[in-house]
């Protein structure tokens, strides 16, 4: 009898195993596909701004990102060196840029931690950019949590029908106050667009440099710069990547100068890591210099 009963438990358990696996089932679920899209007009309930690539190739040369979209509506930016080349920072009605949301075709580029953006990691990348779109007032959870005063979304698109090669030298003269004029900006630049290869395929290849003394005192920056991209066109899809980066070394210059520096043409090229004044605030008693 407990033999039959030990067969019957075995038989048992042999069946429930069965069928959990007869159960098991795999479901194939269609793919959630997320497009970046720009807002467009009279379509999209907001307010925006876009800079198309023969506006930025006529306002760009070699200043940073900030620079060149301050002439945007309701945006307002400040450097740190005094040159619009290093870091630099920009508003948007009047919202930092910890408060907006920085997109390079449509990816977030706001620090994770604190929200930041720093545009000394992207030098010369307007060279690649076709479009720029700014977008004012809070945006949608698409653009992400920083999204509050609005969002900038930068596209690039740096593929020729045509292949070329693009070789560019830029000198910049700098005035230090009174008769002091020296040549402290530079750029070099080398392009190749390889075409429309076999119908299907396209490359494009970017390595740069900018070099600067900046307008303060050991503010220097060093910017170097490359960017890879290729694309293919298939029938029903286009692949592209986009590889891109910007190796450099500077001068920091983060500490602000005291107000009544402004007026005197050689005291407010000071770059002090730190300083003291006197209780009226006109004399500096203490002050650090910044180091090379």
């Amino acid at each position: 009898m407990k033999n039959i009963f030990l067969l019957l438990i075995i038989a048992f358990a042999i069946h429930v195993v069965n069928g959990q696996e007869l159960r098991d089932t795999i479901y194939y679920l269609s793919p959630v596909i997320i497009n970046p899209m720009q807002a467009k007009e009279r379509e999209t309930p907001v307010t925006f701004s876009n800079l198309n690539k023969k506006q930025i190739e006529e306002r760009y040369s070699l200043q940073d990102i900030p620079v060149l979209l301050s002439e945007m509506p309701s945006v307002t930016t400040y450097s740190e060196n005094g040159n619009g080349i290093g870091y630099n920072y920009i508003n948007l009605r009047g919202f930092d840029q910890r408060r907006l949301s920085v997109m390079i075709n449509g990816v977030p580029q706001n620090d994770p931690e604190d929200h930041n953006v720093y545009w000394i990691d992207f030098p010369d990348l307007l060279a690649s950019t076709s479009d720029i779109q700014i977008q004012r007032g809070a945006g949608s959870s698409f653009y992400g949590p920083p999204a509050i005063g609005g969002s900038i979304n930068l596209i690039t698109t740096p593929f020729k029908i045509k292949p070329g090669i693009k070789v560019e030298t830029l000198f910049g003269f700098q005035e230090f106050g009174g008769s002091e004029t020296r040549l402290n900006t530079r750029k070099y630049e080398a392009a190749i667009n390889s075409g429309l290869i076999d119908n299907q395929y396209m490359l494009y290849g970017k390595l740069g440099k900018i070099t600067s003394d900046g307008y303060r005192e050991n503010s220097w920056v060093d910017l170097s710069s490359y960017f890879l991209g290729g694309v293919r066109f298939d029938k029903k899809m286009t692949t592209r990547f986009h590889f891109f980066g910007g190796p450099l070394s500077d001068g920091l210059a983060y500490v602000g100068i005291p107000k009544f520096y402004n007026d005197d043409q050689t005291l407010r090229r000071a770059n002090y890591s730190y300083w003291e004044a006197d209780n009226a605030g006109k004399v500096v008693t203490y002050a650090v210099q910044q180091k090379p």
